[in-house]
């Protein structure tokens, strides 16, 4: 989706029309406390109706008593729920108002369904016992009357916000609070910028302004298409009349004022923002000396996340999905945090992210919700992140710890502890967290093997020193070994290393094989080279690290560094006195051997990883992909034995052909103007994990004193994640 830009920056006055009343953000914890009102043990029900084709039902609560309205959590494909949830209602003293109780089945795609409801009195109620309810449902809808619904189980009590036990941790945030929706900006890249040096270069960074308040990218050195991957929270009004989300590009100087290259004003208003789900656009940059484009683009991933709802997705989204993952966030241990603090939950797949409600920054936070995540790609993974931040939202989130799992390899229904890793995934934290998930998926989505695969564009590539590059060519050495050991085992099995009968048997296969060769022999080799090896050296069992990262199943080959080297840096330019022409050329030439070693380094990368994918998908890894290559090894073998190799070959160039020709100079909606090329082969690699991505989704087994910790844990829910 491309956008007009006909404004640059605009001042905190005009971006400060529209603002919400301030007064609606004076709700407080400090003033919930004082709240009285009446606290609901919501229990159980039975005998529901059923409103699915499975002949069960999603049941979830709506209570409200005059204007005030609450509601319980959903529980999963049953007639007889169980919630065990506190729910706290703010009321009067003098209220004479009835309690009124309405039960609903909660359906993903679409509207709810009315299941049944019911009326009690509460103005008899005190501060002392509960008072036990337990009220027959009825069917008030229905086009034959009043039909019975079920009975509802719960009791009623007098009782003040504060009462409200710590585990209940929807009261952080209200549908009122400016937190409950936030607007996420993810800065990917940008490309066809303008040259702002003399180098032919810029150093750009993006400014970011909506509803008054502003970020700021780092900058990139000497480049036109930089990458930034930066992530950038706004609190998001929908009522606002400003919905209006301005970027500048800069160039960065190092004696003088930064230079403007370009900027854009997105209408949120256009987007269709849905739950959690990403906008994927490229935005057009102005500028008063070129024409719109011309000036480059920036690329940006918008999503809306409203903490407080479920993600319901209509079927026209629906459709565009392979499958869906449901994560079941119970609780987590961590160290205490700081007072005015909260943590949350983010769960993401690709580049779909949800968060749960904030909840206050104990050393047990209980969040009790649960997520539901579309998948376009079923070989992806699912990230499970945990942050602190101030309550406000005024500052960056603090990552606490995170996981990643393969979504094939998940366990449906199993509520697991997990122990957390760091940012990058490599050692164990002080955190814990408490997850089920649930993933349903088509078997169509298996075709997508050979499609781009669905990545998560704001992943951090590895910051160029010395250190990483001989980190990775100690991989590439590492792949080079093993080569070298076949080849050397082919060269034993010729002079006759192994004895007389296996050299005189492969002699005898090989020569046939060579002599009687046929095009179709190639695929038909591949696939009985993965069949023996699943059923003789079969390797793609699950790996596990302890909390030092350390996984014995795999082997590390490495470059090692004396401690005192050091990383290389930027230089820094203490010159002073210099034309900024000469100073840039100075600075460029010292930063050549950072950008050489980054350049060998990036490269030594790619060898290792396409090398590590292939033996990893030889080795059955993962076996769920090994076998659809399997399957189409087998197709490919009986294509090629019934059409000749040339006409395939024909075929195949003919296809490439038309297809980018279509794409450049073709009809709309087939041109696609920011279309990365992609090579199936390549893409169907990338499905397979590295051996240092093995190692980041791989569980941590806890020690001793992590079991103690996780046997601490207060907290028992009492939800369950069904299939």
């Amino acid at each position: 989706m491309n956008f007009s830009t006909t404004k640059l920056l605009k001042s905190k006055a005009q971006l400060g029309r529209g603002k919400r009343n301030s007064s609606r953000r004076t709700s407080s914890k400090r003033n919930r406390a004082k709240q009285e009102g009446i606290l609901i043990h919501l229990n159980r029900a039975e005998n529901l109706p059923a409103a699915d084709s499975n002949g069960l039902s999603d049941p979830f609560v709506r209570f409200r008593v005059g204007k005030d309205k609450a509601r319980s959590f959903t529980v999963e494909k049953t007639l007889n729920p169980s919630w065990q949830e506190d729910i706290f209602m703010s009321i009067s003293k003098d209220n004479k108002e009835p309690l009124k109780i309405e039960v609903w089945d909660w359906d993903l795609i679409g509207s709810n369904d009315y299941l049944g409801e019911a009326e009690v009195d509460i103005g008899k109620i005190d501060w002392e016992e509960p008072i036990e309810f337990e009220v027959d449902l009825h069917n008030k809808r229905g086009k034959g009357g009043h039909t019975e619904a079920g009975t509802i189980f719960f009791t009623v009590k007098r009782a003040r916000a504060s009462d409200i036990k710590r585990a209940n941790a929807k009261w952080v945030v209200t549908e009122d609070d400016p937190v409950a929706k936030q607007l996420i900006v993810d800065v990917v890249e940008a490309k066809d910028l303008l040259a702002m040096d003399s180098n032919g270069k810029s150093d750009p960074f993006v400014k970011l302004e909506y509803d008054g308040k502003k970020y700021k990218t780092k900058k990139i050195r000497y480049t036109t298409k930089p990458k930034w991957k930066e992530s950038f929270d706004f609190l998001y009004d929908r009522d606002n009349a400003d919905q209006t989300l301005t970027i500048a590009v800069f160039d960065w100087d190092r004696l003088s004022q930064s230079d403007f290259m370009g900027s854009a004003e997105i209408d949120l208003e256009r987007l269709a923002f849905k739950n959690g789900l990403v906008n994927d656009i490229w935005v057009p940059l102005k500028h008063k000396n070129a024409e719109e484009g011309e000036a480059g683009w920036v690329r940006l991933l918008l999503r809306v996340i409203d903490v407080l709802k479920d993600n319901r997705i209509s079927k026209r989204i629906q459709a565009k999905y392979k499958g869906n993952v449901k994560a079941h966030i119970v609780q987590a241990l961590k160290p205490r945090g700081k007072s005015k603090k909260v943590c949350y939950a983010e769960v993401q797949v690709a580049n779909n992210k949800l968060r749960t409600q904030p909840v206050e920054d104990t050393d047990n936070p209980v969040f009790e919700r649960i997520v539901s995540v579309p998948v376009k790609d079923i070989f992806g993974t699912i990230e499970i992140s945990l942050f602190e931040r101030d309550a406000k939202y005024s500052d960056p989130p603090k990552l606490i710890g995170r996981i990643s799992r393969p979504l094939l390899s998940i366990s449906n229904g199993d509520t697991e502890w997990y122990v957390l890793k760091n940012s990058k995934l490599e050692k164990a934290v002080n955190a814990q967290i408490q997850i089920a998930f649930n993933f349903d998926y088509q078997m169509s989505g298996y075709l997508g093997l050979i499609g781009r695969k669905d990545a998560n564009l704001m992943v951090q590539p590895e910051v160029g020193s010395i250190k990483e590059t001989l980190h990775q060519m100690g991989r590439v050495s590492k792949l080079k070994n093993d080569v070298m050991g076949l080849v050397k085992n082919v060269n034993t099995l010729l002079n006759w290393g192994y004895g007389p009968q296996p050299s005189i048997v492969g002699m005898i296969i090989g020569g046939l094989y060579f002599l009687l060769f046929r095009a179709f022999f190639i695929p038909f080799t591949l696939l009985v080279g993965l069949m023996y090896n699943y059923f003789n050296h079969y390797n793609g069992y699950p790996i596990s690290v302890n909390e030092e990262g350390e996984a014995e199943s795999l082997e590390v080959a490495d470059f090692k560094l004396d401690d005192d080297d050091e990383e290389v840096e930027d230089p820094v330019d203490k010159s002073g006195g210099e034309t900024k022409k000469h100073k840039m050329d100075i600075l460029e030439k010292a930063n050549m051997p950072l950008r050489i070693s980054k350049t060998i380094q990036t490269l030594a990368q790619n060898v290792a990883d396409m090398g590590e994918r292939f033996e990893n998908l030889v080795n059955w890894t993962r076996p769920a992909v090994t076998l659809v290559v399997c399957l189409l090894l087998a197709v490919v073998t009986v294509v090629m034995m019934i059409i000749p190799l040339n006409v395939l070959v024909f075929l195949g160039l003919e296809f490439q052909f038309v297809k980018r020709g279509l794409r450049k100079y073709g009809y709309a909606f087939v041109r696609k103007p920011h279309h990365v090329p992609f090579e199936p082969p390549v893409e169907l690699l990338k499905r397979i994990p590295t051996n240092e991505e093995r190692k980041q989704q791989a569980r941590v087994i806890a020690s001793e004193e992590t079991e103690g910790q996780i046997m601490m844990a207060s907290y028992t829910s009492t939800k369950m994640l069904t299939a």
